[in-house]
């Protein structure tokens, strides 16, 4: 997210990140709002009601026109709430696969309204939904 540094200093932006300490990396840029109490590594149904209904709070609150992810943790839950709200859904698939896709890339891919690769293989296991941008670096 930190390559889109421009895009995000452009527009108003929120930032929802489970790093701490996102705020002195795109701090001036974006307003930024920590998701750290969210267990990434438990995947139960009760903590993924709860992020829905948590991401769902955040959309009322910024209402966003799109919402862009790299990822994993709860991108799946604000998707899901984005989508329900009618936000335009783009999705950057991580440079470090090439050949597979992730498993967020996977849930995701199915009903995001943009999909961007960084590597032309991976146009292949997205098909044409996918664009390929290039390396994000």
């Amino acid at each position: 997210m930190l390559e889109l540094k421009p895009l995000i200093a452009k527009y108003e932006s929120l930032v929802l990140t489970e790093k701490q300490n996102a705020e002195q990396d795109l701090g001036g840029y974006a307003r930024v709002m920590s998701m750290d109490n969210y267990n990434v590594s438990d995947h139960r149904i009760f903590n993924f009601i709860k992020s829905l209904f948590r991401c769902s709070k955040i959309w009322r609150d910024f209402k966003p026109d799109y919402i862009i992810s790299t990822g994993a943790a709860f991108a799946l839950p604000m998707y899901i709430v984005g989508k329900l709200y009618g936000s335009k859904l783009i999705y950057i698939e991580s440079r470090a696969k090439v050949y597979t896709p992730t498993r967020t890339g996977r849930q995701i891919s199915k009903f995001c309204d943009k999909l961007i690769v960084q590597w032309p293989e991976m146009l292949e296991v997205y098909g044409e939904k996918a664009e390929y941008y290039g390396i994000l670096a």
